[in-house]
């Protein structure tokens, strides 16, 4: 019961270091899928109606890299070719080379017929955009199978210095009561408890919890269905292979080594590396917009002193604008621009400028994605050149 206790701990504390990683992940995903937060919205949004709108649009930076990213490595990887490669360990005679080209028609020939690519790619595609990327390896029907974890769902050891220095790793979800209730009649879950767990609801909250073993090696399953032990199990290595596309450091300021806000565990991703440059950008660019349409539509200032001047008309945008000029009749002293519009030259080499600082810091730049300019259309030394450098880091990345 002690064991029991301090397990469930275990979990709950390691779920609880993860619901501090909460904004972090979601600041991730939000740039992958170019939307800004609720606060954002409230700043950029009216809070009357005679103020005019201003734009809002969120360039797609990030996320056009990440699905460069993503295809670069299905292509690489998943739809030409198999990821497995056999090596020889020994001498280089006739038999080693014999056993590899036999073993690696083999591995290739199982990996065509099973088809793990949608939990590897989606995996990958977390890695990518999120600081990091699970898949769960397990034996089901039959055959080796895959499955893609969301990074909510699994609790690494908040404590471990970095990704081998893990010595639990907690994993929760829900099964429906049939599916439990199939698992106690096959004798893969075993409790005395048996109805206390299955008179709950439809769907029951199963944690797992998988320890290392010092001793034997290995690692020591204990899993619970509504906190109630229903399986004991030993593997040899982990169901689970995991990792990150860019390492992260941290930071020389902590002055806790058990702080709850760093988990060395995971990495970094690139929404991290390029959220300021893609903030800018986005700036950059609804200016730009803001700027045009201030030139097309420009607010006026009227002096009623100097005549009248119907403002039905103005707004209504007619070709002939009724007034009634006093004075000199001067209708340029009565109707005038608010405000200056500012150039939308000087905006737009900003935004160029910005694009090719990003370019340099996600690593795919314009060439990958298939937009030339004046400036691209250089000899082909140059652009092997310019994609060679890119390509060291997409590969450093996988």
């Amino acid at each position: 019961m002690e064991k029991t206790k301090n397990r469930l701990f275990l979990i709950d504390d390691a779920f609880s270091k993860l619901e501090n990683q909460k904004d972090r992940f979601l600041a991730c995903e939000r740039v992958y899928n170019a939307t800004y937060d609720d606060a954002h919205r409230r700043r950029l949004a009216p809070q009357r109606s005679n103020i005019v709108e201003r734009s809002r649009i969120y360039v797609p930076l990030a996320k056009t890299s990440i699905d460069i990213l993503h295809s670069i490595f299905k292509s690489s990887f998943l739809s030409s070719g198999c990821p497995i490669e056999i090596t020889r360990i020994g001498y280089n005679d006739d038999h080693d080379r014999a056993l590899r080209d036999a073993l690696t028609a083999a591995v290739k020939a199982k990996w065509r017929e099973n088809k793990h690519f949608i939990g590897i790619s989606r995996a990958v595609l977390s890695a990518l955009y999120l600081p990091l990327g699970v898949v769960s390896v397990y034996w089901g029907d039959g055959d080796i199978q895959t499955k893609f974890i969301p990074i909510n769902t699994i609790a690494f050891d908040p404590y471990a210095s970095d990704i081998n220095d893990v010595e639990y790793i907690c994993y929760k979800f829900a099964k429906s009561r049939n599916d439990v209730k199939a698992k106690f009649k096959s004798g893969f879950y075993k409790s005395p408890n048996e109805y206390a767990v299955l008179k709950s609801s439809r769907r029951i909250l199963i944690k797992e919890i998988y320890e290392k073993n010092w001793i034997k090696g290995g690692w020591d399953l204990t899993s619970y269905a509504n906190d109630i032990e229903v399986r004991k199990a030993w593997f040899e290595s982990l169901p689970f292979c995991y990792g990150y596309c860019f390492e992260n450091m941290p930071s020389v300021g902590r002055d806790d080594l058990l702080s709850d806000d760093y988990i060395g565990v995971y990495g970094s991703c690139l929404p991290e590396r390029v959220k300021e440059l893609q903030q800018e950008y986005n700036i950059k660019r609804n200016q730009k917009i803001d700027l045009i349409e201030n030139a097309i539509d420009p607010q006026f200032a009227i002096n009623s002193e100097g005549g009248i001047v119907n403002a039905n008309d103005l707004l209504s945008r007619k070709k002939v604008i009724r007034c009634n000029l006093s004075g000199d009749g001067d209708i340029s002293k009565v109707v005038a621009p608010l405000m200056p519009t500012g150039s939308v030259y000087d905006v737009t080499t900003e935004i160029e400028m910005i694009k090719s600082e990003y370019e340099i810091a996600s690593g795919v730049n314009s060439i990958m994605t298939g937009v030339t300019s004046a400036s691209d259309r250089r000899s082909n030394t140059s652009l092997q050149t310019i994609n060679a450098a890119s390509g060291v880091r997409v590969e450093s990345m996988f």
